[in-house]
Order: C-alpha cells, then structure tokens, then sequence
C-alpha cells in the first residue's frame, strides 16, 4: 500500500548498509513535482490529531 502513495524511491543495492545522514542519493520520482511541492506533509505516528 505505501508503494502506491510514494512520491519516490531509492534504490538500496544489497552491498549497501545504508547512508550517513546528509549524503547524496538519486531518487527516482513517481509523481508529477507539482504534485509533490504542493502536497501537505504529516509526520508523527503517536499524534492521535492525523488518524
């Protein structure tokens, strides 16, 4: 289900244990970036206000 809302995906090779914070990546878009820019944001899975 998450895959269908995604506004994009990074490819992780196998040989890759993850990124340091601030290091550069290529995203791959799926979405329109107008779509993207004006799309609203919430963040916090125990904010009982965003069910």
């Amino acid at each position: 289900m998450s895959l269908m809302r995604a506004d994009g995906m990074l490819i992780v090779p196998p040989d890759v244990l993850g990124y340091e914070q601030g290091h550069e990546v290529e995203i791959e878009v799926l979405k329109p970036l107008e779509d993207i820019n004006s799309a609203v944001i919430f963040n916090g899975s125990h904010d009982m206000t965003i069910l």
